[in-house]
């Protein structure tokens, strides 16, 4: 509580996830006695329990993370949602996701365009040593991205860098 009243008063837009998951119950309280608005992201894996959490008065901000939330349709699903219910979003990303979350992430953006408050993700050769896909999809000057173009999701898979990377290789055939 005093550390929320700390960014408060510093303008803080938001706090991300300042209980332990589990401990979702004391969100609310920490909610009513806070102006900084509260953002959840381990807390929040399914649509029911966001909306859940929504409706207990726990939350103002999504943290919506595409490999956290089951891929690119259930992401948009939530996103969706907090629209509905008139909560924010935020698309998060996982440190050192690769070209193909990045490229999801960008036809995300692409379709909730302004509705989302805040974008992470995009940091390929920043965090990466080598990416998988043929594309470099790191931002660029100011945060800016370009929009994806091509079938599916706009990116090549290199296999001998997978192959690199990979811990175990397991081929499927049709």
């Amino acid at each position: 509580m005093r550390r929320a009243e700390t960014l408060a008063r510093y303008g803080v837009i938001a706090v991300e996830q300042p209980l332990a998951k589990g401990n979702e119950a004391a969100l609310a309280e920490l909610r009513r006695r806070t102006s900084v608005p509260i953002m959840l992201d381990e807390s929040l894996i399914t649509l029911r329990e966001a909306e859940e959490r929504f409706r207990a008065g726990q939350v103002d901000f999504f943290n919506i993370r595409i490999s956290k939330n089951g891929g690119l349709v259930q992401s948009l699903r939530m996103a969706q949602l907090a629209h509905r219910l008139g909560a924010d979003f935020q698309l998060g990303c996982m440190v050192g996701e690769t070209g193909i979350l990045t490229a999801a992430g960008r036809i995300f953006l692409e379709l909730m365009g302004r509705r989302v408050r805040f974008s992470e993700g995009s940091y390929g050769r920043f965090l990466l040593r080598s990416d998988i896909t043929r594309e470099r999809l790191s931002f660029g000057y100011g945060g800016f991205v370009r929009a994806m173009s091509g079938p599916g999701l706009g990116v090549h898979v290199q296999p001998g860098k997978v192959r690199r990377v990979a811990r175990c290789v397991l081929k499927v055939e049709f």
